[in-house]
């Protein structure tokens, strides 16, 4: 299927009120200053709130994905997009907004199709990031994927990326839930996207209420995804 000259970026949505109308807002602005074709697409994840109305009066066209799930919501958000290139982050303002044209730069320039947002390598805001996630969770999930697939990733667990239409497609990924974040990384090992990283900026998560992730049970299911995916390439080589 060809995808439109342009950009499309997705934000999944699970009770963002407070924070999902100027989120959008400065998504469209990023949007008006790269001077191309674009749109917004916020993935509704079944909210209780007002954060499917406040998207669409921002300026967002909304997909509504009853399926409960981070890898649910963006898989639905992504496939709605219509232009070649896709960027996707959170909708609680803990990414740089402002950053989106750096981190579509490698995709622009031809040097990559999948591009991962690096707060590892870029500045963290104090109390942004939870210590175990990020000295013990994030590092060590990075390091296993490092070494079992060999992809150069230093975040593993970034919500904020860029990737071709194309190659999403490519990838077929499934995961409903948080490991969809390990399962991009190991499926673009897997069928050999060409891959990078831009460091960028991470800053507190502005909602004032509680994260979606659970530290130890969607960190199990990123553990037991990886392996899975690792033992299963070695029975049928």
């Amino acid at each position: 299927m060809p995808y439109l000259p342009g950009v499309s970026i997705v934000i999944p949505c699970l009770n963002e009120q407070r924070t999902i109308q100027k989120t959008v807002k400065l998504c469209v602005q990023v949007l008006e200053s790269l001077g191309v074709a674009g749109e917004l697409i916020v993935a509704d994840n079944d909210s209780r709130d007002s954060s499917s109305e406040l998207a669409k009066g921002a300026g967002a066209q909304v997909v509504e994905v009853d399926i409960r799930g981070y890898g649910a919501a963006l898989r639905s958000g992504i496939r709605a997009a219509r232009f070649e290139k896709v960027v996707f982050l959170d909708g609680d303002l803990s990414y740089p907004i402002s950053e989106i044209p750096m981190l579509l730069q490698p995709l622009i320039s031809g040097q990559a199709d999948l591009v991962l947002g690096s707060r590892l390598k870029g500045s963290i805001q104090p109390g942004a990031m939870p210590f175990l996630n990020r000295y013990l969770g994030t590092p060590i999930l990075s390091f296993l994927i490092r070494l079992l697939f060999r992809i150069p990733v230093s975040d593993s667990n970034s919500g904020m990326r860029a990737i071709s239409r194309d190659a999403f497609e490519t990838l077929q990924l499934k995961c409903q839930g948080m490991e969809f974040a390990s399962e991009m990384l190991v499926r673009a090992a897997q069928q050999k996207i060409r891959y990078t990283e831009v460091p960028i900026s991470f800053f507190r998560d502005q909602r004032n209420g509680s994260s979606h992730l659970n530290r130890w049970a969607d960190g199990f299911r990123h553990l037991l995804f990886i392996l899975r995916a690792f033992f299963r390439q070695e029975a049928f080589r």
